[in-house]
């Protein structure tokens, strides 16, 4: 199924983020990763990204920077030894475009912060960075469940949201753990968008390991699928979910048949 993307304004101020506590943890970034703007080389090809854009991409302050040159920067190719000092500098306004809702890559938001973690992240980090990143994705989930029509531009499903913590160097467990929680209706509602489940780590976009494998464990779990089998049986829930629940535990059924 084709990912819709659509464009949006420029920028994106602070009260578009639906969420306040995502809106705080936005300004907090913008703390945590206060760094120098990044040196003359932006660790980009200056065949792909124009200089004007460089130049306003250094210019700062970080939060002004614009939508349409943060997007540039990702068409251009990346040098990880070059880049990391731009990696950390475009962060903060990287996370407000994921609570806003905004897509920054042409390709897919999955892979926005795969270039911090080319620089070394989270190895070579404070690890109070990281775990400010994983309360930020945990708040991010949050927020997108609870909303997902207003996050389906930057975020297609839960998949991609896992997807996008785990090519950032972001531990999923946490994560996963806070999900376990969710109530089941909202569950349905990101696992199956347009009456289609989403089978977990299979997107192209995943690389193998760890991460891979444990949100492939979570959603596949039996827990999981007796979890939706149970919602799907119950006539009193709605029916438009009660039939999602049952095609997600088909399709959870089928992945535990190749495990």
């Amino acid at each position: 199924m084709a990912k819709r993307r659509r464009c949006h304004a420029a920028n994106s101020p602070r009260d578009q983020i639906p969420d306040a506590e995502l809106a705080d943890l936005v300004d907090r970034a913008y703390e945590v990763f206060a760094v120098p703007p990044p040196p003359a080389h932006l660790g980009v090809c200056d065949c792909c990204v124009g200089a004007d854009a460089m130049a306003r991409l250094r210019r700062g302050p970080q939060r002004a920077i614009e939508l349409d040159d943060l997007r540039e920067w990702y068409f251009g190719a990346f040098h990880p030894e070059r880049g990391r000092a731009t990696a950390r500098w475009l962060l903060p306004r990287i996370l407000e475009c994921f609570a806003a809702g905004q897509w920054v890559c042409s390709i897919e938001n999955s892979i926005a912060l795969r270039r911090l973690q080319e620089t070394g992240f989270p190895d070579t980090s404070d690890p109070s960075e990281h775990e400010f990143l994983r309360n930020f994705m945990i708040r991010l989930a949050h927020a997108f469940i609870a909303s997902p029509d207003t996050y389906r531009d930057a975020i297609f499903d839960l998949d991609e949201l896992l997807r996008t913590a785990a090519l950032g160097g972001i531990d999923l467990a946490p994560v996963l753990a806070r999900l376990n929680a969710v109530p089941t209706p909202q569950l349905i509602a990101v696992m199956a968008w347009n009456d289609q489940p989403t089978f977990f780590g299979e997107d192209p976009f995943w690389e193998p390991g760890l991460a891979r494998d444990q949100a492939i464990t979570w959603w596949a779990s039996e827990a999981m699928e007796d979890r939706m089998i149970t919602y799907a049986l119950d006539g009193t829930n709605p029916e438009t979910l009660r039939n999602r629940a049952g095609w997600i535990a088909d399709a959870i059924a089928r992945r535990r048949s190749m495990i």
